[in-house]
């Protein structure tokens, strides 16, 4: 989906409703198409940083795991894909991602990606 500057619409909402990618301009599709076939999702690092916050936001420490764990979320991958990506059992990875919906005060993906973003755990 191109949801270009001004456009009236949660680029997060669109993301947990479905949609595989949300890209600013149509000169970031060969990223997005290339995170989709790979079995992942695609949010424009232009659209992410319109979300940023214009206040400071609190530190919250993450282990190494955990952010392993993060970016594997991020990418959009499933809990069974991550798992195999980390080399841990689904039951384990399910630990870290209700752990990290904690830690960062998320209820689903798409608030755990908003959140990771605004902490700098992924790059805008």
């Amino acid at each position: 989906m191109v949801l270009p500057d001004g456009a009236d619409a949660d680029p997060l909402g669109l993301i947990a409703a479905g949609a595989r990618a949300v890209i600013a301009d149509e000169a970031e599709l060969g990223a997005a198409r290339a995170a989709v076939l790979a079995g992942g999702s695609y949010l424009s690092p232009a659209v992410l940083a319109r979300l940023a916050p214009s206040e400071p936001v609190e530190t919250v420490r993450l282990a190494p795991r955990e952010v392993a764990a993060l970016h594997c979320i991020v990418a959009g991958l499933t809990h069974r894909e991550a798992a195999r990506e980390l080399g841990v059992t689904e039951q384990s990875f399910n630990t870290y991602a209700k752990r990290l919906r904690r830690k960062l005060g998320a209820t689903n993906k798409a608030e755990l990606t908003r959140r990771a973003a605004e902490l700098g755990y992924v790059p805008m």
